[in-house]
């Protein structure tokens, strides 16, 4: 019994070793660096930052410019109440509308937009930089 029980999980540790055998193929060095280099996170998350640098320069270079806002709005409101001078019960539906419109520009902010602008463009050369070390 003991050596049918021994025999058995033998066979059954041989046959895991050949079922969960894996292929051997043999990377090159080159193929290594590029797959190490393709699934660095360290990379990405530095390519995600000179995109995100990139946006950020677009978007000061956009506060130059004049802004216009535009809005409406639509209200409809009905419901029962007591009129007050005849003391019965009134349906009313009111309805009002309305349109808002907003512009600014900026003039003069102490040079706020152009140094914001050096800064963006500094914070985007570096990213690059880092970038470009790993």
């Amino acid at each position: 019994m003991k050596v049918k029980t021994i025999t058995i999980f033998l066979a059954g540790i041989i046959i895991c070793q050949f079922g969960w055998a894996q292929d051997t193929e043999t990377w090159k060095l080159e193929e290594c660096i590029d797959y190490a280099m393709e699934n660095n996170l360290d990379i990405q998350e530095s390519a995600l930052q000179v995109n995100s640098s990139r946006v950020n320069l677009r978007e000061d270079n956009f506060q130059r410019y004049p802004s216009l806002n535009a809005g409406g709005q639509y209200i409809n409101r009905w419901g029962r109440s007591i009129d007050p001078t005849t003391n019965q019960f009134t349906t009313e539906r009111i309805s009002s509308n309305g349109l808002s419109f907003r512009s600014s520009m900026p003039i003069f902010q102490g040079f706020q937009i152009n140094n914001t602008i050096k800064q963006s463009q500094a914070n985007l050369q570096s990213d690059r930089y880092a970038l470009a070390d790993m």
